[in-house]
């Protein structure tokens, strides 16, 4: 068995990636893009389902594909990591195929093409045993010695998917296994909930990222949308309100109905027929008035009321809609309206939501919505090890093993005290140490302490005993200092 390297880091590269090799294509798709007896050519050499990925030809990849084989391990790079692997089953040089499922780059096609099963995910860094980086630009077969390096790398990223950490023993999935867990088991409107700095929003906004290739500079995003609530935010910024806008051929400003993020989002995957999973990320989805944000979606919302089988009438459905244009500022009545009949969340959109437990606004999350979510509770310390080992590339991972374990001892000095009424919810998450300077260690958790935590100690404690403040305050700075007395 040969290892050959597919290099995925660009956002094309890898939404390619996330859309034929993480999802499985089927041969349906094929019946008006290639003859039938291609067709049957491929069925019969991969079946029904595939996972599929193509190469432009030029002439170092066409030398490499045609001395692929089958049963061959090809492992996919992206951005600095080993991402997933998979074995070839069959290829072919298609054309028709590649344009089908990847739009040419330049007018050069992806036409060698290769079939793939047995698809396993992996995050593992492609770091030499020197300390330096694996760096891949191009699709290429590995010699011995990095094919070694390579399937050892594996193996750890394998195991780094899971970690210890719970008192009874069970493996503590990453927050990223955590959605990916809920999305297998059917729910489609998932909230992160736990203490300030538990990377929460930064967890979903990475998940969709790896899901859809999507990152922060990709600007024209076709499956994510991202939204922070705050409590100036309501039904019209949501769903859909009357709205001035400029209207061609009319000298004022005329007032129209127009769709909200989240139905504008919506219009967009059913007009331009996305298939693949969307993803609508709501920040501090608690700091709304969510009864009125979501109005009559709150029947959308419900467990299996998606598609447009399950229709609800907008507050003004009566009233024409319009789209204004992003280039002209303009608004245009939008004709053929898919919603005309009335408003329907499509099947294929994953909402995630974050929310912090102790945030004085939770109370707004009533018991209707509550039960129309999964919602998945971040324990600050069970997340503690594998979150700073993510924030601290380079550093040793004893050091930072060490670390982790000082905080969750300040975490537990901090709710061990039964005067202040704390609990886990109250934890100090490992994202108020991103900026941790571990050359000068002690030195700058002192200063974490001092700038940031202890403020949020005090808000925790207000209107208490103000020597009892200072005893927590000095215990939890002891713990995570490492100092005894």
């Amino acid at each position: 068995m040969a290892v050959y390297v597919f290099p995925c880091s660009n956002s094309k590269a890898y939404q390619h990636y996330v859309e034929t090799i993480k999802t499985e294509r089927t041969i349906d798709e094929l019946n008006d893009v290639v003859s039938q007896n291609i067709i049957n050519d491929i069925k019969n050499n991969v079946g029904s389902n595939y996972r599929i990925w193509g190469s432009v030809a030029g002439p170092k990849n066409q030398v490499n594909w045609e001395n692929l084989q089958k049963g061959d391990l090809v492992v996919f790079y992206h951005q600095g990591c080993f991402i997933g692997t998979c074995k070839l089953k069959y290829k072919i040089r298609n054309e028709a195929v590649a344009d089908h499922f990847w739009n040419r780059v330049e007018d050069k096609s992806f036409e060698l093409i290769e079939f793939l099963e047995d698809f396993k995910e992996y995050n593992a860094p492609a770091i030499r045993p020197d300390g330096g980086k694996f760096i891949y630009q191009g699709f290429m077969k590995v010699n011995e010695e990095n094919e070694a390096i390579i399937m050892n790398l594996l193996q750890n990223g394998e195991a780094r998917l899971r970690f210890e950490g719970n008192k009874e023993g069970d493996d503590i999935m990453l927050i990223k296994d955590m959605i990916n867990k809920a999305i297998s088991e059917g729910h489609k409107q998932i909230i992160l909930t736990g203490a300030p700095g538990t990377s929460k929003t930064y967890s979903i906004r990475k998940f969709v990222e790896e899901k859809t290739g999507e990152g922060d500079n990709v600007k024209d995003k076709k499956l994510s949308r991202f939204v922070q609530f705050h409590p100036s935010f309501d039904y019209s910024d949501f769903v859909e309100g009357i709205r001035p806008v400029v209207i061609d051929g009319r000298d004022n400003n005329s007032f129209v109905r127009t769709d909200g993020i989240f139905k504008a989002f919506c219009r967009k995957i059913i007009e331009e027929n996305i298939t693949d999973t969307c993803y609508f990320i709501i920040d501090e989805i608690n700091r709304a008035d969510l009864s009125k944000v979501f109005g009559e979606l709150m029947f959308s919302l419900e467990k299996g009321y998606r598609g447009c089988e399950y229709i609800v009438q907008t507050q003004f459905s009566n009233i024409p809609c319009y789209k204004v244009n992003n280039h002209t500022n303009k608004a245009e009545l939008i004709t053929n309206d898919c919603f005309k009949d009335g408003f329907y969340i499509p099947e294929n959109l994953i909402i995630l939501g974050s929310m912090n437990d102790i945030d004085r606004s939770v109370s707004t999350f009533d018991f209707a919505l509550r039960r129309r979510f999964e919602w998945i509770s971040i324990d600050a310390n069970e997340t503690m090890e594998e979150t700073l080992i993510s924030m601290a590339k380079g550093t040793s991972s004893d050091i930072v093993k060490n670390v982790a374990k000082r905080i969750c001892n300040m975490n537990e000095k901090l709710i061990e005290n039964n005067k202040f009424g704390l609990n886990k919810d109250y934890y100090i998450g490992a994202a108020y140490f991103k900026d941790l300077d571990y050359a000068n260690l002690e030195n700058s958790l002192e200063q974490i302490f001092d700038h940031n935590i202890k403020s949020i100690i005090k808000e925790y404690t207000r209107g208490r005993n103000a020597q009892d403040i200072d005893e927590l305050l000095k215990n939890c700075k002891n713990a995570l200092l490492n100092i005894n007395e």
